[in-house]
């Protein structure tokens, strides 16, 4: 979801079925989970809640707050207005520029299910270390 392209109630029409059961039964049958990823490093906290409540009524499995290459990623605050939106009804994934051990425990211990960081920065991650090309040091 872009969240800066979503401008009006309009836009978060959703059909999350079919005639035939959920848009995505076909996937289902793989045992393959749905994630719809956020672009959330410029957070306008009021989409990401309407945008996490669509993806629940939509039947995702997660839902991440970014791929990690505009800006910033993840934000504690977007993190946070996600989780407290979903209530346990979706997965959280917090990703995108986290680069340091207490980042990463941050989310953790926010509750946030999964942590998108990529094989160099788990590595520096697992050591304490502040992987290379961190953007924000949070």
């Amino acid at each position: 979801l872009r969240l800066r392209r979503i401008r009006d109630a309009q836009a978060w029409r959703i059909e999350p079925r079919t005639s035939r059961g959920p848009l995505w039964k076909p996937w289902r049958a793989y045992a393959l989970q749905i994630k719809v990823v956020f672009e959330t490093s410029k957070p306008d906290l009021a989409r990401v809640r309407k945008a996490t409540e669509v993806s629940i009524q939509a039947g995702a499995d997660y839902i991440k707050t970014s791929i990690g290459f505009n800006d910033a990623g993840a934000t504690v605050e977007a993190v946070q207005s996600m989780l407290e939106t979903a209530k346990g009804r979706i997965k959280v994934k917090a990703s995108g520029e986290i680069r340091t051990c207490e980042t990463a425990k941050l989310y953790v211990d926010m509750n946030a299910v999964r942590l998108g960081v990529g094989y160099a920065v788990c590595n520096a991650i697992c050591k304490g270390e502040t992987a290379a090309g961190s953007v924000v040091d949070r």
